[in-house]
């Protein structure tokens, strides 16, 4: 045999053991890497909340995991009833008073009773809900409309002008009938685009304007002819 065969022979047993070490690897990589995903697949963990008086208690969990757990607020169940006496303010386990039962809790009530300073509480209940209703007059009392925003005139404690143009208004209160002795309301130039079936209750003499807002034609009916001045509108639907 000459040297040269025998250099090739070597060769080729080299690359054959270099391919079957080779083979031998990846084999072994892919048994440990199957052997690891039998154990995945066989592995019947299964968490949950194990806390009997949590809301989400789960009875097929195996381990528990806290940070899974729901549990009621103070004085609820898991419901959502509450399983303690509910003030006059309807606040859950509270002790709040609503002396003149008007809804609104004493310590947010800016008018308790008939009358308070001087001015008709039912008025004072009207302005309290447009700022309650108008998120752009969140931070304003409602003691300065009529002296830092907006223009009123009271007489005998009743409101007779009103006038809240001008100020972004987007929402007109429910209670805006309570104003019985109004005679002329300025809600013009803001952003209202629906109103209250309340506001033709107001008094027949009442002027009432509304235009420059976002309201529609179907506020131009018989049932709305309590409104004097509507036109323009930038309806929106």
């Amino acid at each position: 045999m000459s040297l040269k065969k025998s250099k090739i022979k070597i060769k080729y047993g080299l690359n054959y053991m270099y391919k079957m070490l080779k083979n031998s690897n990846i084999i072994t990589i892919l048994f440990f890497i199957f052997m690891g995903c039998e154990n995945l697949f066989n592995d019947d963990t299964v968490y949950g909340c194990l806390e009997q008086n949590a809301c989400n208690y789960s009875s097929v969990a195996n381990t528990n995991d806290p940070e899974l757990c729901e549990y009621p607020q103070n004085n609820y169940d898991c419901n959502g009833d509450c399983l303690v006496e509910v003030d006059q303010c309807g606040q859950c386990g509270g002790n709040g008073l609503d002396s003149d039962l008007d809804g609104i809790c004493d310590d947010q009530d800016p008018c308790i009773g008939i009358s308070q300073n001087g001015y008709f509480c039912s008025d004072i209940q009207v302005l309290f809900d447009f700022v309650s209703n108008n998120s752009v007059l969140d931070s304003i009392d409602v003691y300065d409309i009529g002296n830092t925003i907006g223009i009123t005139n009271w007489e005998n404690g009743r409101l007779t002008y009103l006038s809240l143009a001008n100020l972004g208004l987007t929402d007109v209160p429910y209670s805006i009938s309570l104003l019985d002795s109004l005679g002329i309301l300025f809600l013009n130039n803001n952003n209202i685009s629906q109103l209250p079936s309340t506001l033709c209750q107001l008094p027949s003499s009442c002027t009432i304007f509304l235009q420059n807002n976002n309201l529609c034609e179907e506020y131009q009916t018989s049932e709305w002819n309590c409104i004097y001045q509507f036109s323009p509108q930038d309806c929106i639907e």
